[in-house]
């Protein structure tokens, strides 16, 4: 019975020194001195193109931030001039005030109803209608026509990308203008 109970007595001290071994990075430590340095034990760190997924914060913070295509009222029509800025997120329209100053409106493609394009040969207004009451809806005169009706086929698509829950991150911005305006096309009467 003595032999077991020693058996028993040796294992754990077995597994004691052994934590102990790998708790300090695999040197044995007396009260004072080292008695064994064994191999280092400690977790590899992993490669950094061996991780598994990136932050899905930080692309989306580096999509929403590029702009898709912007456009800007032509300059003797409109003394202070106005912008359209379009990202994969949300669509800015900056209004000109007076010599460095203008307010922004910022509208999510997601709450965005309707986007229009009233023209006549030469020039077009850009209107997005919120899904909110009328009274938000943001209206840009005195665009070029063409590049009125491309920004119109743009947000078009992104709202049918939007509605369709399309990961958009996966594409650059040259790609997905194109991508978007061939859907945005569809939609076009």
């Amino acid at each position: 019975m003595q032999s077991a109970a020693h058996t028993g007595d040796t294992k754990n001290v077995i597994w004691s020194t052994l934590e102990a071994f790998i708790g300090t990075g695999g040197h044995m430590v007396t009260r004072s001195r080292i008695v064994f340095k064994g191999p280092d034990v400690r977790a590899p760190v992993p490669r950094e193109d061996t991780l598994i997924a990136p932050d899905p914060l930080s692309a989306l913070r580096s999509q929403s931030d590029e702009p898709l295509y912007v456009l800007k009222t032509v300059f003797p029509f409109v003394l202070f001039t106005d912008k359209v800025i379009i990202r994969p997120n949300h669509v800015d329209v900056i209004t000109g005030i007076f010599f460095g100053s203008a307010t922004s409106t910022r509208l999510l493609v997601r709450d965005i109803r309707q986007v229009e394009v009233q023209f006549n040969p030469i020039f077009a207004t850009l209107e997005i209608i919120p899904l909110g009451p009328l009274e938000q809806m943001m209206r840009v005169a005195f665009l070029w026509k063409e590049e009125a009706k491309k920004a119109r086929r743009i947000v078009a698509g992104l709202m049918e990308t939007h509605r369709n829950n399309v990961d958009l991150s996966r594409y650059s911005p040259k790609e997905l203008v194109t991508a978007v305006e061939e859907v945005g096309k569809a939609s076009e009467v």
